[in-house]
């Protein structure tokens, strides 16, 4: 990887086994969410430069795009796991602002493997990193830089060094694939879903299932900026957009079978020959339409694409009528021609 310079811009470091630990202490969906939290942690600690900082829960709620209540559960998963340690400091009245202070511990330089033996209430206690600042960040502050560098890996907590991770040790069960994201299911678990599903009356498809979990998959985990936490809405959310959109592509490829139609009418529209039998009808039925009438309807309604106002049209005979009588009441056209009133005053 390129190292970074502080032209760049502000960032900060991650290391992808911190993550991957809060996945072996946690359940699928906690663990989604304590990853958002972490991150949020050690966005303020670099923001502060320093492992120990005290901030309001609705701060760091804020950060992590999660509610208060998530984020303090996934605090104390935290702490449990020995990522964080935390002062509490409760003040009556402040709900959410309680300025609790957050130490961020940093973690035994063990291989992975060794650590995973280990059940997480067993580990020896995390030691406490307390040098932050590098020559680098001191020789920038005296430059003059407005935004010092992030802090390495050296100096940020909960990290483990690179070269001192040995490999990973089996898990019990079967491997996840490692094209699958953590917070995704494997097919099996989403094949069983699927089954429940359609148990409840839904009327999924395997065919739409797959399809939408390679979505998901190619997406990285990710429902546009933000990590999936619940799977299960997701892949029914995704299902659900396929479906408007391939019937979205039907309309548009379907043909127009309609004689005479010509390519500027909307297929949701009569043709003037199926426009004129209308008025035959209406006449008949009682109606006193003109032909002029029906014909600037016609023009106003294939004017506006088959739509009317937001909603397209239904049923065009409907719309047509609606034209005609908006029309006379706007004016659009004139109505039925009815013979002036003789003046018989005159000439007596």
């Amino acid at each position: 990887m390129n190292e970074r310079e502080i032209q760049d811009g502000p960032w900060m470091w991650q290391h992808k086994d911190a993550f991957w630990r809060i996945n072996q202490g946690l359940e699928r969906g906690s663990a989604a969410s304590a990853k958002l939290v972490y991150v949020a942690l050690t966005w303020i600690a670099s923001d502060e430069q320093s492992e120990t900082f005290s901030k309001p829960i609705n701060y760091i709620a804020d950060l992590a795009s999660l509610g208060r209540r998530t984020v303090e559960k996934r605090l104390a998963d935290l702490e449990r796991l020995g990522f964080v340690l935390i002062e509490r400091k409760k003040l009556e009245g402040t709900k959410g602002n309680d300025l609790n202070t957050y130490t961020l511990a940093k973690l035994m330089r063990k291989g992975l493997a060794q650590l995973m033996r280990k059940p997480c209430a067993s580990e020896e206690p995390l030691h406490l990193r307390s040098s932050l600042r590098n020559q680098r960040t001191i020789r920038i502050e005296e430059e003059g830089k407005e935004h010092p560098p992030p802090l390495a890996p050296e100096g940020l907590s909960s990290l483990i060094d690179s070269e001192q991770i040995e490999k990973r040790a089996k898990k019990d069960d079967k491997p996840r694939p490692v094209t699958i994201p953590s917070n995704l299911p494997t097919d099996e678990e989403a094949d069983k879903w699927l089954a429940q599903e359609k148990e409840r009356g839904a009327d999924w498809t395997t065919a739409e299932m797959k399809k939408a979990l390679l979505s998901l998959r190619a997406g990285g985990g990710r429902w546009g900026k933000h990590p999936i936490i619940d799977w299960q809405s997701c892949l029914s959310l995704r299902m659900q957009a396929q479906r408007e959109d391939a019937e979205a592509k039907l309309k548009q490829t379907r043909p127009d079978h309609s004689k005479g139609r010509s390519k500027s009418e909307s297929s949701n529209l009569p043709t003037d020959e199926e426009a004129a039998q209308w008025l035959s009808q209406a006449r008949e039925n009682g109606a006193d339409y003109t032909a002029a009438e029906m014909k600037s309807a016609l023009l106003s309604l294939r004017a506006n694409g088959g739509m009317w106002g937001k909603n397209p049209i239904v049923d065009w005979r409907s719309g047509l009528e609606r034209q005609i009588q908006f029309d006379r009441r706007t004016g659009g056209t004139k109505g039925p021609v009815v013979p002036a009133r003789p003046d018989h005053s005159k000439g007596f």
